[in-house]
């Protein structure tokens, strides 16, 4: 019997793909090898891809940057990975109404690079940000502390586009934000984990960036207090922290050490604030 990934090759043409086993060690997961690493630098190019891969029988699994790969299952057969790091840039940026158009490859760094010039920033603060994707991030619907102020990638995406896995593209959503028409399935994809296509592209929300930014550290007696500290924080008319994090004395050791910060022994609530400055 022929090998999958050898019938495959006939049918992608000149879209760039590997199988060098030094290559393909980069995208090796919990013992898992893929035995083709293909990367489609268009919707096109990844719809053919997908179209092959389903007549073929062989698996697909979607890679952005790698760094949410060990969340969900972990793949059961050998198959194919469709690297999205060709499917980079900015199709679209609208600063009036505070959106933009990502490509899927495209790094959190580089699309704040781009927003931020204009004093915009796109919400999104999931772990890896230096390294992570716009579409592994959605995929993922990966956040972090400030979600508590602007929410998770779910409720920051107003439309994608996506690769069905018979190759089919769809584009769900819209790019303005009173979108209301028909089902949210933008929402139904976003933390799918690439269970239901590949995410080509998506648009996002943007936010003003902050005349100010603060983060206050509060060294509290104990868990119980941090948590009655925390209540009062949340439950205040005047304060609308973007983050508030609770930290038991692990934590606080560690990441103290990683700061080069004495944070104390106790528990810590750490505040971040943004806004006016007034």
């Amino acid at each position: 019997m022929a090998d999958p990934a050898t019938l495959l090759d006939g049918e992608l043409g000149t879209v760039a793909r590997t199988t060098d086993p030094a290559d393909i060690e980069a995208y090796s997961l919990d013992g898992w090898r893929p035995t083709v690493v293909i990367f489609p630098s268009s919707q096109e190019e990844a719809s053919q891809v997908l179209r092959a891969a389903e007549r073929r029988g062989m698996p697909v699994v979607p890679w952005g940057s790698g760094s949410k790969q060990g969340l969900g299952y972990p793949p059961s057969q050998a198959g194919a990975v469709v690297c999205t790091s060709r499917l980079a840039g900015i199709p679209d940026y609208d600063p009036e109404n505070l959106t933009v158009t990502a490509l899927a490859g495209t790094t959190l760094t580089s699309l704040q690079e781009i927003v931020r010039a204009r004093g915009q920033k796109a919400p999104l603060d999931p772990p890896y940000a230096d390294t992570a994707t716009i579409g592994g991030i959605l995929a993922a619907n990966s956040s972090g502390p400030h979600r508590l102020l602007y929410g998770a990638p779910r409720d920051l995406a107003l439309g994608l586009r996506a690769v069905l896995p018979d190759g089919r593209a769809i584009r769900v959503g819209g790019k303005t934000v009173k979108n209301v028409a028909g089902y949210d399935l933008t929402k139904l994809f976003v933390g799918s984990l690439g269970t239901l296509g590949l995410v080509v592209e998506a648009t996002l929300k943007l936010r003003p960036l902050p005349e100010e930014e603060r983060t206050v550290v509060l060294h509290c007696r104990s868990l119980e207090h941090a948590g009655d500290v925390a209540r009062r924080v949340l439950g205040s008319a005047d304060l609308i922290p973007a983050a508030l994090e609770l930290l038991d004395e692990r934590a606080t050791a560690l990441i103290g050490g990683r700061l080069g910060l004495a944070l104390g022994s106790g528990p810590v609530l750490v505040v971040a604030l943004e806004g006016f400055s007034e």
